[in-house]
């Protein structure tokens, strides 16, 4: 087993200590956390959830600590990914009823770049 597929079975376990780390707020609702994805040098995670009552990005470090969000409100981001590098994190969002479009941010949050199809 890879060091990759070993973290990807880890998600759970992740899921569950972020639900601790926020026990300190009661849930009134259901929170979910989707399509997690392991930075390529495999200390941090980032995440799509609507823990504040949207779909957003988040990052967390794999061994636990502050989740950051990473994406606007009212942007509701979805598929994140790692570069290769990771520095950078692709999604795709839609505008209500419209097609997928591409985005690009970095990992801190910063530089928020929509790509279109002329590039």
């Amino acid at each position: 087993m890879t060091g990759r597929t070993a973290h990807r079975r880890l998600w759970p376990a992740v899921v569950v200590g972020l639900l601790w780390a926020a026990a300190g707020v009661a849930q009134e609702r259901t929170v979910h956390y989707y399509n997690p994805d392991w930075s390529p040098d495999g200390r941090t995670i980032v995440f799509e959830s609507d823990r504040e009552g949207e779909l957003a990005l988040y990052l967390v470090a794999a061994d636990g600590g502050a989740v950051t969000r990473l994406t606007p409100t009212g942007l509701e981001a979805e598929v994140p990914r790692f570069s290769p590098g990771g520095d950078w994190i692709t999604f795709v969002s839609r505008k209500g009823d419209g097609p997928l479009q591409l985005y690009l941010v970095r990992r801190d949050g910063s530089d928020l770049r929509h790509q279109d199809h002329r590039g």
